[in-house]
């Protein structure tokens, strides 16, 4: 059976090309867990887009500041707590890719689910 061929999405629906309509059960494998097209996420995403598309994690945006306060909010957290947003860490492969031989682990992906930590007290 050929890969369908998507062309938009619409809540937790995808439509190929050919207008077949799948329910979407992947959500971009744990990447958009959003739906497709609601009015509220385009707007969030353009006001993003208008601004930042990407921040390297060498810096910090406003949001970021504004998620770390509502985190420690309502975590109660003590005065001078931290939080820490991450990625976890590849998935680890003892297969070598074609490339020189480097470890599959140099070319694959991190997991998509980020990792959120909040700490009493300050980080060291």
């Amino acid at each position: 059976m050929p890969q369908p061929v998507l062309s938009h999405g619409q809540g937790c629906y995808v439509v190929d090309v050919d207008g077949k309509r799948y329910l979407d059960l992947l959500a971009g494998i744990a990447v958009n867990t959003l739906g497709h097209g609601h009015p509220a996420l385009v707007d969030a995403v353009t006001k993003q887009a208008s601004a930042l598309v990407h921040v390297s994690n060498f810096f910090t945006s406003e949001p970021q500041i504004e998620l770390a306060e509502a985190v420690l909010r309502v975590a109660d957290a003590p005065a001078g707590s931290g939080v820490f947003f991450a990625n976890p860490a590849p998935r680890r492969s003892r297969r070598r890719s074609s490339c020189r031989g480097a470890p599959a682990e140099a070319r694959s992906s991190p997991s998509r689910a980020p990792s959120t930590a909040a700490r009493p007290g300050p980080w060291p």
